[in-house]
């Protein structure tokens, strides 16, 4: 598992990939199985390709983080900043998720960090926040737990 800048690796996946899954989606749909395209109908098959691209999409950001901790160049950098909030969520599903909010001097808005509940409970706002953490091959941030 690893303590990550929230949602940056959905982002990722969402801005660079999109494009190619719907590509190759409806690339397969419409011309690599026309016998379904013909027997589903042009809604349905539309609709299951649609749902089929959604899916990839949403379950690709987990394969970024991995890949981009795993291959390729590691740079280590130090994230420096002042602890502006603590928050928690909870999922019926999931369970509780800890984020910490982060004020670098290198952005205007807070860096929301989602970080394990042991990491969590010895941070307090205002702190001072100066962790070492990696920067993987896709240029996303991550600190191994």
């Amino acid at each position: 598992m690893y303590d990550t800048i929230l949602n940056e690796s959905f982002v990722w996946a969402f801005k660079y990939l999109s494009f190619p899954i719907v590509a190759l989606c409806f690339y397969v749909y419409l011309c690599k199985v026309p016998e379904y395209h013909r027997k589903a109908g042009r809604v349905t098959g539309f609709l299951w390709a649609s749902i089929i691209t959604a899916m990839l999409i949403l379950i690709s950001g987990g394969y970024v983080m991995g890949l981009n901790a795993m291959v390729g160049e590691q740079q280590q950098v130090q994230l420096i900043g002042e602890i502006v909030e603590l928050d928690t969520y909870e999922s019926t599903k999931s369970g509780m998720s800890y984020y910490v909010y982060i004020q670098t001097t290198h952005a205007s808005e807070p860096t929301k960090l989602d970080v394990s509940k042991k990491h969590f409970e010895s941070l307090k706002v205002g702190d001072y926040f100066s962790e070492p953490w990696s920067k993987g091959s896709f240029g996303l941030m991550y600190k191994r737990r």
